[in-house]
């Protein structure tokens, strides 16, 4: 598989991933898709470390902060708002797409795949 990085000087890596149409027998006409490849992960205990390091603000008052931002983003989140975080992006709530022919006869309720972007 090919990889490679988003732009030059970028440590944001992807793969590329063959995909084919959902639904058609034996997939169609495959595309080829970027996908993301991620590096590793930051908690909140790591941002929490390296704001620290570059600030003058305590471990405990960044924590502080920290979890309560993400109570209020959770928050947003369940009442369908876009939280837009600047130059990071944005997070999301997205649904699964169900096919329009589908939506008569599919119960509603029974809809569960929630995303966060």
């Amino acid at each position: 598989m090919p990889e490679g990085t988003f732009a030059k000087n970028n440590k944001h890596k992807f793969k590329v991933i063959e995909r084919g149409h959902p639904g058609v027998p034996g997939g169609g006409e495959k595309k080829f898709y970027a996908s993301a490849n991620p590096s590793g992960e930051m908690t909140l205990t790591g941002l929490t470390k390296s704001i620290e390091k570059i600030s003058t603000v305590s471990g405990a008052d960044i924590r502080a902060v920290l979890y309560a931002m993400v109570d209020v983003m959770q928050d947003a989140l369940a009442n369908g708002q876009i939280v837009r975080l600047g130059e990071p992006g944005s997070l999301r709530v997205v649904q699964g797409l169900i096919p329009i022919s589908l939506l008569a006869s599919t119960n509603v309720s029974k809809i569960n795949s929630l995303y966060l972007l």
